[in-house]
């Protein structure tokens, strides 16, 4: 194997490696989000005002659409 084979060779597990963490950060990340707007929904069915739900969450006002779906 050339030398330019080897470091490509490295460059393809570095770049797998690199896709994996950046896809499990986003998974974890979108979790986390899916867990806030599922506790808004919550919140807005007790009847809090949205604002305070927004607030409580840490949730953007743009996100108040997918909350009462």
């Amino acid at each position: 194997m050339t030398i330019a084979q080897q470091l490509e060779q490295e460059g393809i597990k570095k770049g797998i490696q690199f896709g994996f963490e950046n896809g499990r950060n986003e998974g974890l990340k979108e979790g986390r989000n899916e867990e806030k707007r599922e506790v808004a929904r919550s919140l807005l069915k007790m009847g809090m005002p949205g604002e305070s739900v927004l607030a409580t969450t840490g949730l953007k006002a743009n996100d108040q659409a997918q909350i009462r779906h």
